[in-house]
């Protein structure tokens, strides 16, 4: 398996030529793609996945903090405490609300640290090992010397015999994404998009253009321990990340 190394710039190219542009982008990092072979870069790599299911705790916080039915819980006890001490003065009245709000705090802390629990518990040698002993396919962006993002993928059917035409190639090929992350302070700048087209090559490189790329319904995200009622923001990242795969999808592969 092997990936063409993509190297660009974390930063525009301006078209002149002079020499001043060269020495400006002389201290510019190059940004490349590509297939990682050694454990001490797919460890760091998976390391990339593991922060990404304990960052998921943020985005349940805020999901519990600012539900509708919490907050009313919330606003209905420190009514209650304010009817109990409003006779006691300011100071015990604006005391007992700080307490209301800091046990309301500890109490969302407490019910997100499962995440925390499952970041833990990810061992990612083992996940990343198939049923058929075969380890996954992990793609990774390096900027500098530094892993900012990667992808996950297991590829599933027969490969392409590259002595027949594309057309003959098999249909049951399959790219199943089971992990898509960056670091955090590089999302939003296309890395991820990139991650995905070199996911939809490829795929298509070992099966053929008919072969199926999709996200793993188990992915390394896909376990939140909460009730549905606190999944909006994570079904929303869902239908974000299906329209990403899906335009990767459309453009064959081919990063812009």
């Amino acid at each position: 398996m092997s990936l063409t190394t993509h190297t660009q710039t974390m930063a525009e190219k301006p078209k002149s030529d002079s020499s001043d542009t060269k020495d400006a982008l002389d201290g510019v990092l190059p940004l490349s793609y590509r297939v990682v072979t050694r454990d001490s870069e797919k460890q760091d790599a998976l390391h990339l996945v593991a922060d990404s299911i304990a960052q998921q705790r943020q985005a349940a916080s805020a999901a519990i903090i600012f539900n509708p039915l919490c907050l009313a819980g919330l606003l209905a006890t420190c009514a209650g405490v304010y009817r109990q001490y409003q006779y006691a003065g300011y100071g015990t009245v604006l005391t007992m609300l700080c307490g209301v709000v800091i046990v309301y705090l500890s109490f969302v802390r407490y019910y997100t640290s499962r995440y925390l629990e499952l970041a833990e518990k990810f061992r990612w040698k083992d996940w990343i090992t198939g049923p058929n002993g075969k380890e996954d396919v992990i793609i990774t962006a390096v900027f500098g010397d530094e892993i900012i993002g990667t992808i996950v993928l297991r590829l599933k059917g027969d490969k392409l015999n590259k002595k027949k035409s594309t057309a003959q190639a098999g249909s049951d090929g399959q790219g199943i994404i089971r992990a898509w992350t960056t670091k955090l302070r590089y999302r939003g700048k296309g890395v991820g998009s990139d991650l995905l087209h070199f996911a939809v090559q490829t795929t298509y490189r070992e099966f053929g253009s008919s072969a199926s790329v999709e996200f793993a319904a188990d992915h390394a995200n896909s376990v939140n321990p909460l009730p549905d009622m606190f999944l909006r923001p994570f079904k929303r990242r869902q239908e974000k990340a299906g329209k990403a795969l899906k335009q990767a999808l459309k453009d064959q592969g081919n990063p812009k």
